[in-house]
């Protein structure tokens, strides 16, 4: 098992071809993310991480497949989401992990470039409940994202807070000083980001994530980027429609938990 180089990111272009997903171009498009592949000159099966989204192409019988699955480096998180191309590739993380591989069901919106209904986003905005503000995430709130296991997601694929300042951005829902929802840019790819958005459990259903996500679109549009939504559950897509996303596909993931040596 071989790790590439960002200029050598052509190698692997014709294995991921067609594969839309964000995390993958945030790799080829050298902004994210990092790969490995079975041969240096002529790859044949290959792997990008991308935050704790593992990609999984090629051929899954090559003597390195089960490497790409089981040996996750260390300053990556312990808990990750295998992603495979195919059927086969499915079948070898259930060989491989058993019941230990959670099945879980994402869903895939269409990228449609700039189809949104920008009053509709500002409406959304506007129905923060009283005694709520959204504001950017700065470096205190970067910080006190870290601090919690409900919106680390928000920020922690940034280096640092000068990395996310310069490459990223968010925007938290404030309350009585506390941080208690947030939308951002999850990974970073050429001309557009994966939005993240997170609402700690007891502020839940009252029209946060509606209200931060509009701002986050907004900004993003504002920016020249396109705001890529992947959805996590049937909750987050009906939540994703109503901003004008189209379903563009179910597809499964397999998470598991990496045990370290």
């Amino acid at each position: 098992m071989y790790k590439l180089e960002y200029f050598e990111a052509d190698k692997v272009k014709e294995l991921f071809a067609g594969w839309d997903e964000t995390g993958i171009w945030s790799y080829l498009t050298g902004y994210m993310g990092a790969c490995w592949v079975d041969d240096l000159e002529h790859p044949t099966a290959a792997r990008i991480i991308t935050g704790d989204f593992v990609y999984l192409t090629g051929d899954p019988d090559s003597p390195v497949a089960v490497e790409f699955i089981t040996e996750i480096p260390e300053d990556i998180i312990d808990d990750v989401l295998l992603v495979p191309r195919n059927r086969n590739w499915a079948n070898l993380i259930i060989d491989t992990y058993g019941e230990d591989a959670e099945k879980i069901t994402r869903y895939a919106t269409k990228k449609l470039g700039d189809n949104f209904d920008r009053e509709y986003l500002k409406s959304c905005i506007d129905s923060l409940p009283k005694g709520y503000e959204i504001v950017p995430i700065d470096e205190k709130l970067y910080e006190m994202a870290l601090e919690d296991d409900w919106s680390k997601e928000l920020v922690c694929q940034f280096d640092s807070y000068e990395d996310f300042a310069k490459r990223g951005m968010g925007f938290a829902v404030i309350y009585r000083d506390k941080f208690v929802s947030g939308s951002s840019s999850y990974t970073v790819y050429e001309g557009g980001c994966e939005v993240e958005t997170d609402t700690f459990r007891p502020y839940r259903r009252k029209g946060l994530a509606m209200a931060v996500t509009a701002k986050m679109i907004l900004a993003c549009l504002e920016r020249g980027w396109y705001p890529s939504c992947d959805a996590a559950s049937e909750i987050s897509l009906h939540m994703a429609e109503k901003f004008g996303y189209k379903k563009d596909r179910a597809y499964d993931v397999y998470a598991v938990y990496i045990e370290r040596k």
